[in-house]
């Protein structure tokens, strides 16, 4: 008997056993390790982190992870597995919402495909991540609207607005689609637990720190300056169209073109049925043009989740079978080889999105033992995000020694991977002239370069 249930949870254990050793990565070192150590270290006895660490959110990520690792012990593995009933959530919750549409099991669980190897999701599933919970409640509160449900849709909202701002606005979307699909205006009572919290948290945060979502001081504030120049807001908006297409989602745009060009493929499709991703839009396309750097792949993690549930509904719609099929196989297809997409160093690329990442694990296990071999304090080594601090943020080793930021003028060795942003085109051209190659560890997707200064 085929049991998709089965397949479901299969595939939540072979994430956990495939990244539980995996350090922590790009944002999560501040928003998942450094918040979680504070509460681990300090009790629980104040909600709100020093301003070193307080990114404007809700603490719960942190809050989570502390209690989890109080209970099981704080190692790499215990984290990896506390995200294990949230990548359960958001298994079951897809696979819920595809049924409505999709009579048969097995068909169902084929679609799912479209989702585990979508490359953003698939990026964040294997690490230690805050937006894993927000998807998999943004899921459960969207399974709540469809089936009338609302329990789930309180539960689902209530946990965004704990678990960031950016879970707050999917709540906000959420609202917006209900009231787009006619809801009643007592089904809005499901949204006032959640808001209530929000607006709690946020006041309270206001009245004992004078600011809500990031200060003059905090080393994010350059991502929240406004946009006023007309070129700027241009470039936003190029950036953002950029996200819409990059790893390969270019495939699902394309996959609904051509299905939606065909007559067969509207009957029995309405307006509503593009609603969703339509009024995330409409909440988050505003953020992402005002604000200077605010346009991470994650950050549109539940507009690409609602893309995929609107391209689901159209395969089922469509009356030619044959064509829906050979549509499917090219964007999953499509889907898969975006994982691959690797850019040139001079362009930025959103690391923590895609499973292009995962070499980098071992490759820096490797440059880290060959530092120690060599007897190079790896305080001494300059390097950039997501590496500069110490290695407890990111191993869990509870070890201060860390890698510094990078100055090229006055250290004598350097760290760079090409997982790395934040080293400027002049700044590769003067390691290359200047420094030499002490050690290189791997190729494509990832390399890391050990450099070391050539002496004059």
């Amino acid at each position: 008997m085929f049991r998709p249930k089965f397949w479901l949870v299969a595939h939540a254990i072979a994430v956990g056993l495939f990244c539980q050793g995996f350090p922590f990565f790009w944002d999560t070192v501040q928003l998942s390790a450094k918040q979680a150590y504070w509460f681990y270290e300090n009790g629980f006895g104040d909600l709100l982190l020093p301003n070193e660490l307080d990114s404007g959110h809700p603490p719960l990520m942190g809050l989570y992870l502390a209690a989890v690792w109080m209970v099981f012990g704080k190692s790499l593995v215990v984290s990896h597995w506390a995200m294990f009933p949230f990548v359960l959530l958001i298994n079951f919750s897809l696979f819920a919402l595809i049924r409505q549409w999709v009579a048969s099991p097995r068909d169902s669980l084929f679609l799912m495909l479209l989702f585990w190897l979508d490359p953003v999701l698939a990026g964040q599933l294997v690490l230690v991540s805050p937006d894993i919970i927000l998807a998999g409640f943004f899921l459960l509160a969207l399974r709540g609207i469809q089936t009338g449900d609302r329990k789930m849709v309180t539960l689902g909202v209530t946990v965004l607005a704990l678990i960031s701002m950016r879970g707050m606005m999917t709540a906000a979307a959420l609202a917006l689609y209900e009231w787009w699909r006619g809801a009643k205006p007592k089904q809005g009572l499901a949204y006032l637990p959640g808001w209530g919290l929000a607006f709690a948290f946020l006041g309270y945060h206001y009245w004992q720190k004078g600011w809500i979502g990031y200060h003059a001081g905090s080393p994010w504030a350059p991502s929240f300056s406004g946009v006023t120049d007309p070129m700027l807001l241009l470039r936003n908006g190029a950036i953002l169209l950029w996200r819409l297409l990059d790893f390969g989602r270019i495939f699902v745009w394309l996959g609904l073109f051509l299905l939606l060009r065909s007559t067969n493929s509207f009957k029995g499709l309405q307006l509503k049925t593009f609603a969703l991703p339509l009024t995330l839009a409409l909440v988050f396309f505003p953020v992402v043009l005002a604000y200077a750097h605010l346009s991470a792949h994650r950050y549109l993690l539940p507009l690409f989740l609602a893309l995929h549930l609107v391209l689901v509904q159209v395969l089922a719609a469509s009356r030619d079978v044959a064509v829906a099929k050979k549509i499917y196989w090219g964007v999953l297809v499509g889907l898969a080889l975006g994982n691959a997409w690797v850019y040139p160093r001079t362009i930025a690329q959103g690391w923590d999105s895609t499973l292009a990442h995962v070499p980098y694990y071992r490759l820096r296990r490797e440059a880290l033992g060959f530092l120690e071999n060599q007897g190079i304090p790896i305080d001494s080594v300059g390097t950039a995000f997501p590496e500069i601090g110490p290695l407890k943020y990111r191993d869990l080793s509870d070890s201060q020694a860390g890698m510094q930021e990078k100055n090229l003028s006055t250290q004598r060795y350097v760290y760079d991977a090409s997982v790395m942003n934040d080293f400027s085109e002049e700044e590769l051209a003067a390691l290359k002239k200047d420094w030499l190659p002490l050690k290189t560890f791997g190729r494509y997707p990832v390399r890391i370069v050990l450099y070391q200064k050539m002496d004059k």
